[in-house]
């Protein structure tokens, strides 16, 4: 059809030319190959205003064109659309050639329109807030384009100023998070924008019985030393903990992780703890965290810099207590512990440590080859301090270890997984032979007259007469010797 264009062209220069063109046919959507073309210097007179039009078009017009191309990789990601303009006297902005928002603009625009008010100098600093989420529809995967025609009060106006951000914000679905990361945010809440966070995300992984381990156990303390007395802290009870490890390659979600009590014949049995109430909901790889019965008397005898991540309720007792361990409804751990296991472990001063979470059986943890006794005190929060060989747990492997070992009457019994590690079994296979005095001789812990590995077994085996037996604690009169052949034990004689 035919249609009427008009044309007003501002030669200032008395050479200008102008072309127009119009192509065949007709446009069923925004198209934004016809544009006005101006000014796009960038000079920097202040630090809001990247292109300066005072020289072209004061006291020539009250219109200026803004132009604001951008890239939108998914337009169903948008949840929010936002337009935060500054203006001198009014503007009306496009949005892929739709009218979005205005401001103090004539109901009829054209080139010549000027804004209906003269706004305060101090007003077009204010950033204002204008929702377009009902127009996010508007915008198209690929480029788009927010299209602006500022307006003054008149072409003679001083000043003239526009400037705005467009925000979009990602939609309700929640994120989903592959790896650690930090992600930079803010919350918009009444109208206002919190300050910008840049918060770290950890990915931890649920809980189960492949990734965590209950690692150490104190089930009957030592008594409370005079200074713990003097402080307030009587009932050796006090000092029970459990220590947890992650023993996985990853952070693990303790959220959904507690211990649970259970009724044995009309008993509740164990200790309860929901980590979601605690201080810790999250262990880190390799990580020891701990529980306890009381957290002042447990700092008052190991500091205050252990990992705790809470107090439970009931208590761990002194002969045996079955211990359950859940993620939901999923079972981690359930097992019973004695204090026949080790008799040191029962107010001795050691507790019950498993040597090597990561590599044992579930069903270790139901018996005592799967624990070994700790130094005195324990170790929480940190690995299993084992000294192969150091049944006695004086903190050194020596004669008297052995003949402790030797006396037990276990060596190479033929009867499968009877032997502790009191009784020998240092390498935690439930036996003790051959393989266990290897293990313990080639940790280089052995105290005493450099006896060849495993020499001293022998000597105890055969005659355990040449002892000073004056007291309780039997040693050897000297550290027992015997040359090996190959590498291998020689024969027993």
């Amino acid at each position: 059809g035919e249609h009427t264009v008009e044309i007003w062209h501002f030669d200032r220069s008395g050479t200008g030319v102008l072309e127009f063109g119009i192509a065949a046919g007709t446009k069923t959507e925004f198209d934004d190959s016809f544009r006005l073309v101006g000014d796009a210097g960038h000079r920097n007179f202040a630090p809001l205003i990247k292109t300066d039009l005072q020289d072209d078009i004061r006291n020539e017009s009250a219109t200026a064109y803004l132009r604001i191309p951008f890239d939108v990789e998914d337009p169903n990601n948008i949840g929010n659309l936002l337009l935060r303009p500054r203006y001198g006297d009014g503007y009306a902005a496009y949005l892929n050639g739709t009218l979005v928002a205005s401001a103090n603009a004539p109901e009829q625009l054209t080139h010549t329109s000027t804004a209906v008010i003269d706004r305060f100098d101090s007003a077009a600093l204010v950033q204002d807030l204008i929702d377009l989420t009902e127009h996010k529809a508007l915008i198209k995967q690929g480029t788009n384009l927010l299209a602006v025609q500022a307006l003054n009060n008149a072409a003679d106006d001083i000043d003239m100023f526009y400037s705005t951000d467009l925000i979009m914000t990602l939609s309700e679905a929640p994120i989903n998070l592959t790896q650690s990361t930090s992600i930079k945010a803010r919350a918009y809440l009444d109208g206002k924008w919190s300050v910008l966070t840049n918060p770290t995300y950890t990915v931890a992984f649920p809980a189960s019985a492949e990734n965590l381990r209950i690692s150490e156990i104190n089930y009957h303390p030592s008594s409370a030393t005079l200074a713990e007395i003097d402080a307030g802290i009587t009932d050796a009870d006090d000092f029970e903990f459990i220590e947890l490890t992650n023993i996985s390659d990853e952070p693990v979600d303790l959220s959904n992780v507690s211990f649970t009590q259970i009724v044995v014949d009309g008993n509740d049995e164990g200790v309860a703890f929901d980590f979601a109430e605690g201080s810790i909901t999250e262990i880190a790889p390799g990580q020891h965290i701990l529980v306890v019965e009381d957290i002042a008397a447990f700092q008052a005898r190991y500091g205050t810099e252990l990992p705790v991540a809470g107090q439970w309720s009931g208590a761990l007792s002194n002969s045996a207590e079955t211990i359950s361990l859940v993620a939901g409804e999923q079972l981690i751990h359930r097992f019973k512990y004695s204090d026949a296991w080790y008799p040191r472990t029962d107010g001795g001063g050691a507790t019950l440590e498993v040597f090597s979470p990561a590599t044992q059986a579930l069903g270790d943890w139901a018996a005592a080859s799967g624990w070994r006794p700790s130094v005195i005190g324990g170790t929480p929060g940190a690995a299993a301090s084992v000294n192969p060989g150091d049944v006695n747990a004086d903190g050194i492997f020596d004669s008297a270890d052995l003949l402790i070992v030797f006396q037990a009457g276990e060596y190479e019994d033929g009867v499968t997984g009877n032997s502790t590690f009191e009784e020998g079994d240092w390498n935690g296979d439930g036996d003790f032979n051959t393989s266990d005095i290897v293990f313990a001789f080639m940790q280089g812990n052995y105290i005493g007259d450099q006896p060849q590995v495993p020499a001293a077994a022998v000597a105890v085996r055969n005659d355990f007469t040449d002892t000073n037996d004056d007291d309780d604690d039997k040693r050897l009169k000297k550290d027992p010797k015997i040359a090996l052949h190959d590498s291998l034990f020689e024969s027993w004689v």
